[in-house]
């Protein structure tokens, strides 16, 4: 019975991402060893309708929404429980590093500090969550934010004008995890890369938990390639430092020919697999719904890590 009721809200929600120039759609199955696109879509966005990740027509955007939900093969979406992937661009994201011993009220306390210390708007404007993870006295915290406008103004979008439920708001990045397999070990380090609107997407990760993350355009791995690597080494000799334990792996997602390209780039320095994969496919070819699909096998497999709708 709890079984049934599980695989029937886990199959129910479908994920959204929005972007500048198209919007997706994506609802998968709920089976946590293979999970299987059920029903997808992409719907091309008129110039002006978003800028910079910012809806400029909410109106507009909430009716081409509606006719991707219905345009959506092999079947429509008529669910209305969704989860959102927040435009990369109005996402300001940190790692930051506090001692374990610290007492709850002290770790918000220092935590709040630092993000007030680092974002570049005023801390008031910012609606943020964080995720936690210990290695040895060391607290790795992933923090994510966003202007609290922005997230009103989807927010509103979709439950005022699409007439959705909201779920989960979380940041596009995150659509990364999307890549780890099941069977992931939780004792080595993991470069995880994605390759998408042209940018490099890349995280450090012990088990399923963030150590490190940074983001790049594709352009700079041809027109400087060694600033890439210089970044992957310190990154790495921080995890060995702090972590105590090496990176043994590297896997690479997203466009297939740029993922050949860096798969050549990171192969002359670092002496390790590194391996193409795409666990997703819509038919014979590979999925575009990227973040959806991060979106929504992060719910299948233990919750968001990172959930702007929290606060």
């Amino acid at each position: 019975m709890f079984g049934f009721i599980k695989n029937l809200f886990s199959g129910g929600p479908f994920a959204l991402h929005i972007t500048d120039s198209y919007i997706q759609a994506v609802q998968i199955s709920v089976d946590e060893k293979a999970p299987k696109i059920n029903s997808s879509g992409q719907r091309q966005l008129a110039e002006g309708i978003v800028k910079n990740g910012i809806v400029v027509s909410e109106k507009q955007l909430a009716q081409e929404i509606k006719m991707l939900l219905a345009e959506c093969k092999p079947e429509p979406i008529k669910n209305t429980v969704c989860w959102l992937a927040l435009p990369e661009q109005q996402i300001y994201e940190y790692i930051f590093y506090l001692p374990v011993q610290l007492k709850e009220d002290e770790f918000e306390k220092n935590l709040e500090e630092l993000i007030s210390k680092t974002i570049p708007i005023p801390f008031e404007e910012v609606v943020y969550d964080y995720h936690v993870s210990v290695l040895y006295d060391i607290k790795t915290i992933f923090v994510a934010a966003v202007r609290r406008s922005v997230r009103d103004q989807y927010l509103r979008l979709l439950q005022n004008f699409c007439h959705l439920n909201p779920v989960c708001f979380e940041p596009e990045s995150l659509s990364l995890l999307r890549n780890i397999p099941q069977n992931f070990p939780s004792d080595q380090g993991v470069f995880l890369f994605d390759i998408k609107d042209q940018k490099i997407f890349w995280f450090l990760l012990l088990g399923k938990d963030i150590f490190e993350s940074e983001i790049m355009p594709m352009a700079g791995l041809t027109s400087d390639p060694n600033s890439l690597i210089q970044e992957l080494q310190k990154a790495s000799k921080a995890f060995t430092e702090k972590a105590n334990k090496t990176v043994s792996s590297i896997i690479i997602s997203g466009d297939p020919a740029q993922a050949v390209l860096l798969q050549g780039n990171l192969q002359t320095t670092f002496k390790m697999p590194i391996t193409i994969s795409d666990r997703y496919k819509v038919g014979d070819e590979q999925s575009k719904t990227v973040c959806g699909i991060g979106l929504k096998t992060i719910g299948i497999d233990d919750g968001a890590k990172i959930n702007f709708l929290k606060k």
